[in-house]
């Protein structure tokens, strides 16, 4: 079984015998070509994403870990301070005083 043929005219009226697989051809390169760039789309943007979300997740963990530190640095102040002045109140001044963590 044969594939169809088709006639073609060229510009200066020659007759050019075509082949309809040739143009099947040449539709599936260009639609495996279209899908090869959105699948590298769609991956390039799925790996920012996810590098961001761990960018972010890496630095809300840095801010938690100063803040605990921070918090064992005061405590500690505290409790060095009851100790040498034998009592459980607190100095006259505030270590709880609001912080800018930047």
């Amino acid at each position: 079984m044969s594939s169809p043929v088709l006639l073609c005219e060229r510009g200066f009226g020659a007759p050019v015998v075509t082949d309809s697989s040739t143009y099947l051809s040449a539709v599936a390169a260009l639609v495996g070509t279209f899908v090869g760039g959105i699948t590298s789309i769609a991956t390039s943007w799925l790996g920012q994403q996810r590098q961001t979300k761990e960018l972010r997740r890496a630095r809300a963990k840095a801010e938690m870990q100063a803040l605990y530190k921070q918090f064992i640095i005061d405590g500690s102040k505290l409790y060095t301070h009851a100790i040498e002045h034998n009592t459980t109140e607190s100095p006259s001044w505030s270590i709880f005083t609001p912080r800018s963590t930047g």
